[in-house]
């Protein structure tokens, strides 16, 4: 699933005991994202990398979905 940083000033978050903070993220929303890149004429094509069946299927069963993934690489 992706992974992402909390908000904040901080490029790297860490706790008072130096571990990373973590902010949770929807792998739908994510997806959408990065349709919205190729909408925009940001990337000509939009992948993924190391998913199984299950992730796959959440992007591909995605109501609205405009793009497929090109590659699972």
């Amino acid at each position: 699933m992706p992974t992402a940083f909390q908000p904040g000033e901080s490029l790297f978050p860490v706790d008072e005991n130096g571990k990373y903070i973590y902010h949770e993220t929807n792998l739908c929303a994510t997806w959408e994202a990065m349709e919205a890149c190729k909408d925009a004429g940001l990337t000509k094509s939009i992948g993924v990398s190391n998913f199984n069946k299950r992730q796959l299927e959440l992007i591909l069963n995605k109501p609205g979905l405009k793009h497929k993934p090109v590659s699972n690489q």
